[in-house]
């Protein structure tokens, strides 16, 4: 009996061949539908071996059966290792309802990874031959460091690690790798940064907020692509001292200046009424190079407390610096 299989491609990186056919010596329910690299009816989309990988190797049925000894002879696509996977754990879920029976091909990054095939399932004396496909990559780790937290106009140093898997199943350092620094929201690229010797990476970047960001490495060759969870790179305000007389006079402007970094920053003169600090009409945002003025106008003599107050979004700190006024 001639069965055209039709086989789920895997999402981006796993590659599930399309057979061209399935034939069954006799008919058995067991052997109706083609094998599947899934485990209870839940597909295995991405196969990337680190060390050691159990694949599963599934069959279905779609009612109850009893398929005890039915075994996947499981071999690479040159002929080479040829191996068989003896389906004895029984699975199902779902609706419509499904009856699964599967087992675990042991694969490692020594020697599994590349283009395997299913060959044939058999059950007893049936046999269903098949020509399903995979495709198995190597695993990455992949590690992004928290940054220091920086003031003002110091930039913050990014910095990693990127290693392989080699055929010996052990990590190993990826050289001259490409490692892109990604911004949280839409994945913008921040840079774009090579690995050394010792797989390690490392920029600095000119924050002017606090940043969420992630480190991203495309796949190459029979590496799959990798990323990393995200890290938070903080910053703080830096301010300095207020530059401004110690004396006005009533109905005169007196001005206070002072410079204040990242960008994107507001500046507040306040002054004391006695029980709360109240914002003058002086207040706004400070311009790109980061200095600023501020006035205001006393109209009564006395001695005052004033301060300028800087602030901004997602920034660790609002600091303020304040001064003393004798009105006269």
């Amino acid at each position: 009996m001639r069965r055209r299989l039709a086989v789920l491609a895997a999402l981006a990186l796993v590659t599930v061949g399309l057979p061209q056919a399935a034939v069954a010596a006799v008919a058995d329910d067991c052997l109706a539908a083609p094998p599947q690299i899934s485990r209870d009816t839940m597909p295995v989309e991405t196969i990337v071996l680190n060390s050691l990988e159990l694949l599963p190797i599934e069959m279905h049925a779609f009612y109850p059966q009893d398929c005890t000894g039915m075994v996947a002879h499981v071999r690479k696509k040159d002929g080479s290792r040829q191996q068989t996977v003896a389906l004895v754990h029984e699975g199902g879920r779902g609706m419509p309802p499904s009856w699964t029976w599967y087992g675990f091909l042991p694969l490692t990054a020594g020697t599994g990874e590349g283009d395997w095939m299913i060959t044939k399932v058999t059950h007893g004396a049936n046999v269903l031959e098949t020509d399903v496909a995979f495709h198995v990559y190597r695993g990455s780790v992949l590690t992004l460091d928290q940054p220091a937290r920086t003031s003002g106009t110091a930039r913050t140093t990014l910095s990693g690690r990127l290693l392989r898997y080699s055929t010996r199943g052990v990590p190993v350092p990826a050289v001259n790798a490409t490692v892109q620094l990604r911004h949280l929201t839409q994945g913008t690229v921040i840079a774009t940064v090579r690995t050394d010797a010792t797989g390690r990476f490392r920029t600095t970047v000119a924050f002017t907020q606090n940043t969420f960001l992630w480190a991203y490495t495309p796949a190459s060759g029979n590496y799959v692509a990798q990323s990393t969870g995200y890290v938070n790179a903080h910053k703080l305000i830096a301010m300095s001292y207020l530059t401004a007389l110690p004396t006005a006079k009533v109905n005169g402007w007196w001005k206070v200046s002072g410079s204040a970094y990242p960008g994107r920053l507001h500046a507040d003169l306040q002054v004391f009424n006695g029980t709360a600090w109240v914002t003058t009409p002086s207040y706004g945002p400070i311009p790109a190079n980061g200095v600023y003025s501020r006035y205001w106008k006393p109209t009564k003599a006395g001695t005052y407390r004033l301060r300028v107050w800087v602030h901004g979004e997602r920034l660790d700190n609002s600091p303020s610096r304040e001064v003393s006024v004798k009105v006269s």
